[in-house]
C-alpha cells in the first residue's frame, strides 16, 4: 500500500530573525540560501473554521484545501494540500514539479472557474538540520515566521525545543492571506489590487 504524504509541519509567528540565525548558525544548521517565492493559490474547500486563531484548540471538524502554484524563478511546483483536523500530522500533501509557472496558472483558471485563487510574495531563507527543513519567510508587512518540517511530529519537536525560541507554535490552521493579514490590523485589499497587478503582468493579461 502507498504511503500517504503527509505535511509535518510547525508554524511559529513573530519570530526573531536575527536572534534565530544566530542559533542556527551556533548550532551549524546547513544554510541553503534565500529565494524570492511568487505562488498563486486556488481554495478547493473550507469547512469547520476555527473561532480562535491562538489557540491550541483541538477541531478535528476542520476542514481545508487549495491547489498552490509556485515558483523560484527557475523552478515552479504544482501543490495539492488538504487538511481535516488541526493536528501536526493532519495535512496531506501532493507535489509535482510543472515546467511553467504562468502556463500552469492559466490551466487552472480555465479548470476551476468558480474557484477563489490569490497571488502573493514573499522571501524564503531555507536551513537544514537534524534532517529537517527549517524555513525563515517574509511576507510583506508581516513578522518573520519560522517553519520546522520532518518527517515525524518527534524530529520536529526535537528541532524546536534545540532552538531555545521563545515563542510558542501556533495552531496548525491553514488561514488565508486575507484573514492573516487581519489578524494584524492590516487593510489586506490595498495588498490584494497590487498582487493582481502583479498577476496580471506575469500572465500577460
Amino acid at each position: 500500500m502507498a504511503r500517504i504524504p503527509r505535511e509535518i509541519e510547525l508554524l511559529i509567528v513573530g519570530i526573531n530573525r536575527e536572534e534565530v540565525s544566530r542559533k542556527l548558525k551556533a548550532l551549524r544548521a546547513k544554510y541553503h540560501g534565500k529565494k524570492n517565492l511568487k505562488r498563486v493559490t486556488f481554495q478547493l474547500a473550507r469547512s469547520g473554521a476555527i473561532k480562535d486563531t491562538k489557540s491550541f484548540s483541538k477541531n478535528d471538524s476542520y476542514h481545508t484545501s487549495w491547489i498552490r502554484v509556485r515558483t523560484d524563478g527557475r523552478r515552479a511546483t504544482l501543490t495539492l494540500k488538504e487538511q481535516r483536523g488541526t493536528g501536526m500530522s493532519k495535512r496531506k500533501e501532493y507535489e509535482t514539479e510543472v515546467g511553467d509557472f504562468a502556463s500552469a496558472v492559466r490551466i487552472l483558471r480555465m479548470a476551476l472557474p468558480g474557484s477563489e485563487y490569490i497571488y502573493a510574495e514573499n522571501s524564503r531563507e531555507t536551513y537544514t538540520l537534524d534532517n529537517a527543513e527549517i524555513t525563515i519567510n517574509k511576507w510583506p508587512y508581516l513578522p518573520y515566521t519560522l517553519e520546522i518540517e520532518g518527517s515525524s511530529e518527534r524530529l520536529v519537536n526535537s528541532v524546536y525545543k534545540k532552538l531555545g525560541i521563545r515563542e510558542k507554535p501556533s495552531p496548525n490552521l491553514a488561514v488565508s492571506d486575507r484573514e492573516f493579514y487581519k489578524l494584524y490590523g492590516i487593510d489586506y485589499g490595498k495588498i490584494e489590487r497590487m498582487n493582481k497587478q502583479k498577476l496580471d503582468r506575469l500572465l500577460g493579461t
